[in-house]
Parts: structure tokens; sequence; C-alpha cells
């Protein structure tokens, strides 16, 4: 009788973790320009459709911005304007609520918010611009690296919800055989 009650609490565990891991929700965000690009999914091939997205000043836990991902997991935002509300000092806290108690956060910090671009600055070097201030000529700097950056940043993001590797899943059919050893022992000692 003690026996199986250990057995099935020891079967309750290990299937209550597997689901859990299985709908875990990943969350990606970078910089895109003067843009946030946020990448929401359950694993590799399950994005998140239609999670709601919350962006909160990480120091005040203000809202800034909010809504819905698309069918591919994205949700886009402008880089918030320094306002009384916000300073870009503070970062970003991006809170993804995929349902049914599925949630994440992503924080940006304040040094990366810096090199957002701004949208008033001219994102390609002309005559008119040449003379630009040094901090002008950043934000040009930083536009085009972010853009030509972008698909290495989604590469990232993919890799980021790889799902398990190999060793995770030898892992897990370790544990299985572990628990079937411990069952046997309590078994041939009653």
């Amino acid at each position: 009788m003690r026996f199986n009650v250990i057995f099935m609490a020891l079967a309750i565990l290990a299937a209550s973790s597997g689901n859990a891991e299985a709908h875990r929700v990943n969350i990606f965000a970078y910089l895109d320009g003067a843009y946030v690009q946020v990448d929401c999914s359950f694993n590799r091939s399950q994005k998140v459709r239609q999670g709601a997205v919350t962006v909160f000043d990480a120091a005040t836990n203000a809202p800034l911005a909010g809504g819905f991902t698309d069918d591919a997991g994205m949700f886009r935002f402008p880089v918030p304007a320094n306002t009384g509300e916000f300073t870009p000092e503070h970062g970003l806290r991006i809170h993804i609520d995929a349902g049914e108690g599925h949630q994440n956060e992503w924080f940006i910090d304040a040094d990366t918010l810096k090199t957002a671009v701004r949208p008033e600055t001219s994102d390609t070097i002309s005559t008119s611009n040449l003379n630009a201030s040094p901090a002008d000529l950043e934000s040009i700097i930083n536009n085009a690296l972010d853009r030509k950056l972008a698909p290495l940043k989604q590469m990232i993001a993919a890799q980021y919800n790889s799902g398990p590797a190999m060793s995770e899943i030898i892992g897990g059919i370790g544990w299985i055989f572990g628990l079937v050893g411990i069952a046997a022992y309590f078994k041939r000692r009653s």
C-alpha cells in the first residue's frame, strides 16, 4: 500500500512537470530602428497568437503601451518617448500573457534603449546631414546597423525558443529509469 502511494505521487509529479515545460511561453524583444520588436512563442513551431502584450516602465511599473501579438507571434511598438511617465534611463519591462496562466517577461535595459534611432533623424547619409552632430550621426549609423542586424536578431530569437535539446531528452529518460529503479527497490522491500 505504501509503495502504491509513493509511486502515484512520483508519477503525478513527473507528468505535471513535463506538461508545464511543454507550454512554457518564450519572449524575446529587440530594437529595430525606432521600434521594439517582440517575438512570443510556446516553441519553435507554435507561436503565441493574440497574446496580450503590455509594456511597462521598468522602474515605476507605469504602463506605456500594449496590444496583441499577430498570427506570427509578433508585436511591434515605437520606442517610448522621454515623457513625464517614462525616461529611457528606467528601461522597459515587456510582459506577455498567452492565456491559461502562461506568462513571461523580457527586460530592455537603459543602455540598449539609448541606441534606439530617433525618428526625427534621417537614416541615410546625404549632403544635408554630412555636417550633422555626433548624436545625429550615431543615430544614422545605429539605424543602418539595426536594419542589417534584424535577421540575426530573429535567428537568435528562434534559437532562444528552440525547445528541448538532445541532452535534456536523454536526461528525462534517465529520470524515468531512475524512478522505475526506486519503485522496484521499494516494491522488493515490501
